[in-house]
């Protein structure tokens, strides 16, 4: 699967969150490279290592790292972190609450990681998420709305490579939106299922059009996840979800269609 380094979050009209996760099973799981994700709560200390003494200040892999990420007050903040190979380095922000993005942003000369990258608790050494080897940036699989803003979740695709078993799979995707802000209790959003095949499979999910006309609303604060399971064997299953950001003072009625009765 090809890289793109760079944000995948953009304060503004559009919010592109890349999904992934190597090893789909039948066991539902957060479309990252972490099972853990991140847990509800107050804002914790992070601390950022890799696999490989390569990627450090002057290593041939991966030199820093930038994080993007929520206060507790839901502002958005950010880090640049000097890799120092398989030792940790702390964040200096000791109350990150969601991390929204995580990518390698200098290099040295083999122009990518050399190992997997783990943003991890310093206390309890906890995983929040990972970069696999050679990927450069996180799939994240969630996005946690920042103040003041609402996502307008547009739309979604998901694809998946052939299982290690023959047998035909069926990968199942669910978009869950939290209940409540904040608590970490989720609900089921929208269910895809993609047809059994023997080959790769991807289909996109389109919430811009009718019924929901402007996409679905997800409140400040609220974070949205992606999560998949296969029918049999284990897969790697990749995407993303799109939207658009929207300051909450800035809804009116007057900005267009309503069909689903949501603008304030």
């Amino acid at each position: 699967m090809p890289t793109v380094p760079g944000p995948q979050m953009i304060l503004g009209p559009r919010v592109v969150v890349q999904c992934l996760n190597t090893a789909v099973t039948t066991t539902l799981i957060n479309l990252n490279d972490s099972a853990a994700g991140q847990a509800a709560g107050a804002g914790e200390a992070l601390e950022v290592l890799s696999g490989s003494a390569n990627d450090a200040a002057a290593g041939t892999g991966a030199r820093t790292v930038k994080i993007v990420y929520l206060t507790p007050a839901g502002v958005v903040a950010q880090e640049t972190v000097t890799l120092n190979g398989t030792t940790q380095v702390a964040l200096v922000d000791t109350a990150v609450w969601r991390v929204l993005d995580i990518w390698c942003a200098t290099f040295g000369s083999g122009g990518t990681n050399a190992g997997a990258i783990t943003l991890r608790t310093v206390t309890g050494s906890t995983a929040r998420f990972s970069i696999p080897i050679g990927r450069v940036r996180a799939g994240m699989g969630q996005f946690t709305v920042p103040a003041g803003y609402e996502l307008r979740l547009l739309g979604a695709q998901f694809s998946s490579g052939n299982a290690t078993s023959a047998t035909p799979l069926k990968l199942v995707s669910i978009i869950e939106a939290e209940v409540d802000p904040g608590t970490g209790s989720y609900v089921d959003g929208v269910f895809q299922t993609v047809l059994r095949s023997t080959g790769g499979l991807s289909r996109p999910i389109d919430y811009s059009g009718p019924p929901k006309g402007w996409g679905i609303r997800i409140p400040a604060l609220a974070t949205v996840r992606a999560r998949a399971a296969t029918e049999t064997g284990t897969i790697e299953v990749a995407g993303n979800m799109w939207g658009s950001l929207v300051k909450v003072g800035d809804i009116h009625r007057s900005s267009g269609p309503d069909p689903d009765g949501v603008w304030g």
